[in-house]
């Protein structure tokens, strides 16, 4: 006896067989595929969404402080107003700040390969991952120098310094100075490239769910 969707019996053979189990638990495991999906396309829109968005505000502070925010510290309208050693010590407060700016968006960063490699389950691009451990390593390098030049700025202005000490000051900041205007350039150059790996991944994945979903 096979038993129907109904509840009615159908002779077949000799075996029993339950057609209404199979028919519910087949528009079930649909229902749940169908939800799941849902959730996942849901997820992975949010997570590009937040990659992206990172990317951009990374691109566009490092953009915003290196050639607009930072030189006009020390361009006539500032330095006529301040003294060059105020200007300066601004500047480098402003410095510090954009540091940990590009901290947060390193972080960010991190924290999003780490969840698309989870929900995924594939292993991110390395180009991405090495990229954003070379900016981190070069933010290490922003904050440990820093201190430095701020020493260094505070030695060539002070009134109570020789002349030699001032000397051997300007000597360093000019030197440090132009190796952190290489390293900016190089983090510049790196960002964009991740910002337009990202955007190009983030491309590459919506086509995959929109035929995932299709499909």
């Amino acid at each position: 006896t096979v038993q129907g969707w109904v509840g009615q019996p159908l002779t077949q053979g000799g075996g029993h067989v339950r057609v209404g189990n199979w028919q519910n638990s087949g528009r079930e495991a649909a229902w749940r595929g169908t939800v799941g999906s849902r959730k996942v396309t849901r997820m992975s829109s949010w997570m590009r969404f937040v990659g992206v968005l990172n990317a951009g505000i990374w691109l566009g502070a490092g953009v915003f402080a290196s050639f607009f925010l930072l030189p006009i510290f020390f361009k006539p309208p500032v330095t006529l107003l301040v003294h060059r050693y105020f200007a300066g010590r601004i500047a480098q407060i402003a410095l510090g700040k954009y540091f940990t700016l590009q901290l947060v968006c390193i972080v960010v960063a991190i924290i999003y390969l780490v969840l698309e490699r989870m929900a995924s389950s594939r292993t991110s691009s390395r180009l991405r991952v090495g990229i954003v451990a070379v900016l981190l390593g070069l933010n290490i390098f922003g904050h440990q120098l820093l201190p430095r030049m701020e020493r260094w700025h505070h030695v060539k202005h002070a009134p109570n310094t020789t002349a030699a000490q001032k000397e051997e000051a300007s000597r360093s900041f000019s030197r440090w100075h132009a190796i952190s205007q290489v390293a900016n350039l190089l983090g510049l150059a790196l960002v964009g490239v991740y910002f337009r790996s990202e955007e190009h991944t983030s491309e590459l994945q919506s086509r995959g769910l929109i035929s995932y979903a299709v499909f």
